[in-house]
This record gives structure tokens, C-alpha cells and sequence, in this order.
């Protein structure tokens, strides 16, 4: 019998024009990192950038700090890359909104994908010496 989240994976790899027979090689695969963690970098970036638009603000005076474009950029590529390096006192300076839905989701999704790959490789390897 056929799960029933096996229907909602059809439909959303149809929707997403994506064939499931079809094996990605190592370049398609990079292509997708890099395109993956590009647009999270720019949806970071541009949720730093607005966050005094956002709800939940608990130190609103601090906003002027990191609506500067290169800190900013900085926060957002340091998350994309896991390195988490911040140049800023993060508990004064970002929204609670900023945390919840920006840091917190990047460093999660920049290590799943990180993680992904690196089980792609090994899957590769195993494959090659078969």
C-alpha cells in the first residue's frame, strides 16, 4: 500500500519540474548548492536589513547598528557559511524576529545542506568502488 505522503512528493517534485529517476552528477549538485545557499544569503540579508518593519522588537534603538549594508552582508554570509561570526552584541542589536526566522533558520539550513552533500560524497565514493 502506498504512504500517502508518497502522492504529496509526486505532485511536489511534478509542480517543481523535477525528474525523481533522474541521478544528479557532482556539477548539478553544486550548481544546487550554490544557487541554495546564495538565495538564503539574499533572504537574510534583506531580513537584516528590514527588520524594524517586523514585529517583536525588543530594543528598537539598536536597529541602526546592523541596517548597515556591509554588517549586514557580513551577518548574513558568516550564517550562510556556518562560521556564525557576528560583529555585533546580538542580544541588543537584532530583533527577536531577525533571530527566530533569519539566524536561526540559516544555521540550521546551511548545515543540512552542508550535511547533504557530504552524504552525497560518501555515496559517491561507494558507488565509484563498486
Amino acid at each position: 500500500m502506498p504512504s500517502p505522503l508518497r502522492h504529496s512528493e509526486g505532485m511536489l517534485l511534478r509542480l517543481c519540474g523535477v525528474d525523481a529517476q533522474h541521478e544528479m552528477t557532482w556539477s548539478e549538485y553544486a550548481r544546487a548548492f550554490v544557487w541554495f545557499s546564495g538565495v538564503g544569503v539574499l533572504l537574510l540579508y534583506a531580513l537584516l536589513r528590514l527588520q524594524e518593519f517586523l514585529p517583536l522588537h525588543a530594543n528598537a534603538a539598536a536597529l541602526t547598528t546592523l541596517l548597515l549594508p556591509d554588517l549586514a552582508a557580513n551577518t548574513a554570509i558568516s550564517f550562510a557559511t556556518t562560521t556564525t561570526w557576528q560583529a555585533y552584541a546580538g542580544e541588543t542589536t537584532i530583533m527577536y524576529a531577525s533571530q527566530l526566522i533569519g539566524l536561526a533558520a540559516q544555521n540550521f539550513l546551511a548545515g543540512a545542506a552542508g550535511l547533504a552533500i557530504g552524504f552525497r560524497w560518501c555515496h559517491w565514493i561507494v558507488q565509484r568502488d563498486a
